[in-house]
């Protein structure tokens, strides 16, 4: 549902979005880590939110870049793929590879990758 209203590109949708704290709720499907096929249809549904220059701010502020950076440690060739590819589109925003690098102040990075 979060992707069909991505793609509805409406002031509206995207106050949905927001209003639902659906990124979020995606990034806290991937943490579930008993349940592969959960994780892989969220990372999957965060690809277009990842791409785009709208939402890349927020899922920095969000904590998706760990979240991303974990799977590249995954034994699951998939969720290593997809963790790498939508941190790939994340570090694109030059603020989010400020935070990853941990040159930031305002946020930092749970981890040191």
């Amino acid at each position: 549902l979060l992707t069909l209203l991505y793609l509805a590109e409406t002031e509206h949708a995207r106050k949905c979005i927001a209003q639902e704290r659906g990124i979020m709720t995606l990034l806290t499907a991937c943490e579930n880590e008993t349940h592969i096929d959960l994780v892989t249809n969220a990372l999957k549904a965060l690809i277009p939110f990842a791409s785009s220059d709208d939402y890349r701010p927020e899922l920095g502020q969000e904590g998706a870049i760990d979240t991303f950076a974990s799977f590249l440690f995954s034994e699951q060739l998939t969720l290593q793929q997809l963790g790498a590819f939508l941190l790939q589109n994340v570090l694109e925003l030059r603020a989010n590879r400020r935070i990853f690098l941990g040159l930031a102040k305002e946020k930092q990075c749970e981890e040191d990758y």
